[in-house]
């Protein structure tokens, strides 16, 4: 049976258009001649001079097709109605918006089960009908069930250059994961040298998968990553690790290691842990490790299991750690740390509470802690933290009761605040045991005032919160009381309202003071969403605070500092934050933070911030302690700690994402000091989109210790889907709030 001209042949999944038809019934087998167009289980769209299909087996050949195949989400053919035209010879069967393969070759088996075999092909991503990267192979199958691909002697090529060769090149159909190579990163770094480093996917299971990468560094050596993340409705986490025989420069193995896990093992039993480690303090800033956090001086080694399946309790058993890196000392040991929480809410109008816990501090010894430290040219020498070994026994159980209805509230609190201290190893003290106990109360009072109005045509609600806090705890001498893990608390907007200016348990303050603040805020009635909010507070002392860090000036001030803030999410567009301090004492700006940003869409944004801090001469500057929470270092007398710490900051930050075209990003941040007149962070770069292929360029210069700084350049290629998984470069995103890479923007 033949048929000329506007010859068409449909079956269930298939349609063949030629000019020419020839159908052979022995053998349910077509011959297609001339303009051959075939759209098979409507995913594949093939174009051919000549064709053979068997229609009952499913499996043909093509001559020399051009072949396009997209996820099946999208039809390449709508069933006609009852009557239809079929289109002209030499009109193109419409194409979808995107394709995920499209390319040509010598020749294709088609075969049952959806699977075709290609022979000499280029294939590409790319929309184009010349592409600007393509894959070359002798033969590449694909496979719809597994929606897979397969080249085999596979060379990537970019702009005609040949970029990279694989013996068995595999590669996702559609959106999903699939094992593969990632976008690689290649740059040069002045603690690296030349840096590339190619990452490869593998996807492992459908809750567990692997990113592998090999990363050469010119000074230092091949280094080999691994990531492995798993899923499960019990438990997740991240398995990482680094490593690097033989530092060229150093002539020593080197190694990262990071676990972090969440898991639920019974119901109210959960484990958690946080571990990480490094073969030595200097591995952060040598290598600008991709896997590990930046900046630190700690890596954290905590272990917790915490119990919640008994009702109105807590238990938690917890283990802790820390690794100091450059700039860093050796800290306490926890452990372990046992705690135990229960309360009772609304007994007899009452909320009974009781806080229990006991921790064995194990010390690092007095060479790990005492030392000096020398910044611009003065000599910070002592040893703030102790370095006696021994465990704390803290219990505090509290009587709450409180009061409220729509217009306020009144809340009295009191308790007892027990610690017993057991001193053991490096212990000068006179004796070993010490007990404090402490009557702490508090009674807090607040109104709640609201109106409705109307601007601009649109309603809006506004509050005014006039707030009352008042603290009384007796002075108790604690000099002879060892300090764990105690610091001075930041005076800001989020410890106001609490009774002890510590950080901590090693000391609590005597207290006869009354915190005043209001805050009022801007809400959408319709909504609820809060719009604006702004406070002001200050703290007022009828007794001065006598329980002082070593080193400390005493208060004399009978006031506190002046603490406002101001937060504000008009439009989507906008939104700001502001802090400010106003010195009691020194009669100035003490602390001010501010930040603007503005992001109009996906691939728009500006941020703007300002900061100012100013600690006093001879009063505690905070830093980070081994708990990872602020600890005080007191400037002339503790140390030793990092040049940054021990002088006043006025420092801009200006970071963006914006398109300059239709295609191409700017990407920066700059971190400037205006009291030293210095750059002390900078990021530029360019990214560019071409739709099937994404182009970004780096260039980096961050402080990696006081007296070094590392200067970066990285160049990375994303082809199309190909580059699918983790990204090394998500240190953009830290730098960049709000980032977004503009290959994964969403038409709008």
């Amino acid at each position: 049976m033949d048929a000329q001209g506007h010859a068409e042949l449909r079956r269930q999944g298939l349609v063949i258009e030629a000019d020419h038809l020839h159908y052979d019934q022995p053998t349910d087998t077509v011959e297609a001649t001339g303009n051959v167009r075939m759209i098979r289980n409507d995913t594949l769209l093939l174009e051919s001079p000549h064709g053979f299909y068997q229609l009952g087996g499913q499996i043909g050949v093509m001559d020399s097709p051009h072949f396009s195949y997209r996820d099946p989400g999208t039809l390449l053919w709508t069933p006609p109605p009852a009557s239809y035209v079929v289109p002209l010879p030499g009109t193109p069967i419409q194409r979808p918006p995107l394709w995920f393969i499209q390319g040509i070759g010598k020749e294709m088996d088609l075969t049952a089960g959806d699977k075709e075999t290609l022979l000499n092909t280029t294939f590409s991503t790319c929309k184009a009908s010349t592409p600007d990267w393509f894959i070359r192979t002798p033969k590449l199958d694909l496979d719809h069930t597994l929606q897979e691909g397969d080249a085999h002697d596979a060379t990537l090529n970019f702009k005609g250059e040949p970029l990279l060769y694989s013996p068995d090149f595999t590669f996702p159909l559609d959106n999903q994961r699939r094992s593969g190579l990632l976008s690689p990163v290649i740059g040069s770094s002045s603690t690296t040298g030349q840096d590339i480093a190619v990452p490869y996917y593998l996807n492992l299971a459908p809750n567990i998968d692997d990113t592998v990468t090999p990363r050469f560094m010119s000074t230092r050596g091949l280094q080999l990553g691994n990531e492995v993340r798993y899923l499960d409705p019990s438990m997740s986490g991240i398995l990482s690790a680094e490593y690097l025989p033989h530092d060229s420069q150093l002539g020593t193995d080197r190694w990262f290691t990071s676990w972090t896990h969440n898991q639920v093992l019974a119901p109210g039993l959960t484990f958690n842990a946080n571990v990480q480690s490094a073969s030595d303090p200097n591995y952060m800033n040598d290598l600008n490790t991709l896997i590990g956090p930046q900046g630190l001086v700690y890596l954290p080694r905590s272990l917790n299991l915490s119990y919640t399946g008994i009702q109105n309790w807590q238990f938690g058993v917890n283990s802790l750690n820390y690794q100091p890196l450059l700039g860093g000392v050796a800290q306490y040991r926890i452990d372990p740390q046992l705690s135990a929480h229960g309360f009772l809410n609304d007994w007899h109008g009452l909320n009974l509470d009781m806080s229990s816990q006991y921790t064995n501090f194990v010390s690092p010894g007095p060479n790990s802690l005492a030392g000096t430290a020398v910044a611009n040219g003065i000599t910070y020498n002592g040893n703030y933290q102790s370095i006696v070994s021994g465990s704390r026994l803290h219990v505090n159980p509290t009587v709450t009761i409180p009061w409220r209805n729509n217009e306020g509230f009144v809340t009295f609190k009191t308790g007892m605040d027990f610690t017993q201290y057991n001193l053991g190893q490096f212990n000068t003290s006179p004796q070993s045991v010490y007990n404090r106990t402490l009557p702490i109360t508090s009674l807090d009072s607040g109104l709640y005032l609201d109106r409705n109005f109307n601007l601009g045509g649109k309603d809006y609600q506004q509050t005014l919160e006039p707030r009352l806090y008042y603290v009384y705890i007796p002075y108790r001498n604690q000099n002879n009381l060892p300090i764990f893990d105690t610091g001075l608390s930041d005076f800001n907007a989020s410890t106001i309202f609490t009774e002890n200016q510590f950080d901590g348990i090693d000391r609590i303050n005597n207290a006869n003071q009354l915190t005043a603040a209001v805050t009022s805020r801007l809400l959408n009635p319709a909504t609820g969403g809060e719009m604006v909010r702004a406070l002001l507070g200050e703290r007022f002392y009828f007794t001065q605070n006598q329980v002082l860090l070593p080193g400390e000036l005493p208060p004399v001030s009978s006031a506190s500092d002046i603490i406002a803030a101001f937060t504000a999410a008009i439009t989507e567009r906008w939104n700001f934050d502001s802090y400010f301090n106003f010195g009691a004492q020194s009669h100035r700006t003490q602390q001010m933070a501010t930040t603007i940003a503005y992001t109009p869409a996906a691939g728009k944004v500006f941020n703007l911030g300002y900061r100012i801090d100013t600690p006093l001469q001879g009063m505690p500057t905070t830093v980070i302690n081994y708990l990872g929470q602020a600890t005080t270092f007191i400037p002339g007398i503790t140390g030793p700690i990092p040049i940054n710490d021990l002088t006043s900051v006025k420092q801009w930050d200006i970071s963006g994402q914006w398109p300059i075209t239709s295609r191409l990003s700017f990407l920066g941040r700059l971190a400037y000091s205006t009291l030293d007149n210095q750059v002390l962070e900078a990021l530029t770069g360019v990214e560019y989109n071409a739709g099937c292929w994404a182009l970004r360029v780096i260039s980096s210069r961050f402080p990696v210790s006081p007296i070094q700084t590392d200067t970066a350049f990285y160049v990375q290629l994303e082809l199309g889907p190909l580059g699918l998984g983790p990204n090394p470069l998500d240190t953009l995103r830290y730098n960049i709030p709000g980032y977004t890479k503009t290959n994964e923007i969403s038409p709008q």
